[in-house]
């Protein structure tokens, strides 16, 4: 058995946590998605996603313990993960059009190294925008700023 899948559902037993499955997909880098569905799914995101990030890190930590090399995975419940990021593009393109149309830049609000990730990710083919990340952690923001086309 998959090693990553096997410490989710050892970590998930031990908190008497009731899941029905843990389907593994592939992200949009390739790398894999282990999605637990549950109907606890409240208990293991948190109030603002603190239980989930807790839990991804702790998942993280134990396989990268386990493990020689180290593996690119993402934890998601119930879709959470994949609305969450789904959300921070959509307000993403809202922010560039933003500095687009005002031809300036806009500071996103802080977030994750993998939240930042998605972000210049989204932006690689568009000549017009650039990005950067911006600060220390844990305020660590993404810069969205227009650029002129000089052709």
């Amino acid at each position: 058995m998959d090693v990553i899948k096997e410490t989710i559902q050892e970590i998930l037993d031990k908190m008497t946590v009731s899941y029905e499955d843990i389907e593994i997909s592939l992200d949009e880098f390739g790398n894999r998605v282990f999605l637990i569905k549950t109907n606890e799914a409240g208990l293991l995101i948190g109030s603002s996603g603190e239980c989930f990030n807790a839990l991804t890190h702790l998942v993280k930590k134990i396989v990268s313990s386990k493990n020689e090399e180290y593996i690119k995975f993402s934890i998601d419940i119930n879709n959470y993960q994949a609305d969450h990021i789904k959300k921070l593009k959509e307000k993403a393109l809202i922010f560039a059009h933003r500095a687009r149309s005002l031809k300036t830049e806009v500071v996103m609000e802080p977030c994750s190294s993998y939240e930042r990730m998605i972000i210049h990710g989204l932006f690689t083919n568009m000549s017009d925008i650039e990005t950067e990340s911006n600060g220390v952690e844990p305020t660590r923001c993404v810069v969205i700023r227009y650029r002129e086309n000089t052709l």
